[in-house]
């Protein structure tokens, strides 16, 4: 978002970024290399001029309150008009705040700043709660564990696939089609074969 930002594209008038930075992928919640971090948000800095909303929260695992300040300020040091905003703890890793709180946990810091540029927040039409979801039976106890989450996460581009050993596997994707590609990569494939169990809120028949 930082990088998109950065070019001021025509059009955009405001950016939001949660929790953004680039962690390791060997080592997980360890951010890679932080004084290249903040060198790259100082450098997005000196073009951006579009305004932006920095959200991270206390306990960000990967981008903790401080590297966020620090990101920050060599971001705004430029010119680049920002805010930041620290959230309180999320679960135990804040990293997860935009994929697995509920929107009001971020959406009372949001709404002011869309409102600005006369974008609508206000709910205009209520959605009905989906239908719950039947779990598959037979898993293992840390997949019954998963699927209750995967059950709560609102979202028409997630995945849930399982075996018929108890195992099973989940994930989000940009689609739909990602998701469910995802979830069966995710799955052990332990002499068994791994198929997609639901998409989104709805059972796959298979």
């Amino acid at each position: 978002m930082l990088a998109v930002a950065e070019r001021n594209p025509a059009g955009v008038l405001g950016v939001l970024n949660f929790d953004g930075g680039y962690h390791s992928m060997v080592k997980p919640g360890e951010a890679c290399g932080p004084d290249r971090l903040i060198s790259t948000a100082a450098a997005l800095g000196r073009s951006a001029r579009v305004p932006a909303l920095w959200l991270y929260a206390e306990n960000d695992q990967s981008y903790g309150p401080e590297l966020a300040r620090q990101m920050y300020a060599a971001y705004t040091a430029g010119g680049a008009p920002a805010r930041l905003q620290i959230l309180p703890p999320f679960g135990t890793d804040g990293h997860d705040l935009i994929t697995m709180a509920a929107a009001g946990t971020w959406l009372p810091v949001v709404a002011p700043f869309l409102g600005e540029f006369k974008l609508p927040t206000a709910v205009v039409i209520d959605l009905p709660e989906p239908a719950p979801l039947p779990p598959p039976p037979g898993l293992s106890p840390g997949c019954q564990k998963q699927f209750a989450g995967y059950a709560a996460y609102r979202s028409d581009a997630k995945a849930f696939a399982i075996n018929d050993k108890g195992g099973c596997g989940s994930a989000a994707g940009r689609t739909a089609v990602e998701a469910r590609e995802n979830a069966v990569a995710e799955c052990p494939n332990r002499g068994t074969a791994c198929h997609v169990y639901a998409v989104g809120q709805r059972l796959v028949e298979n």
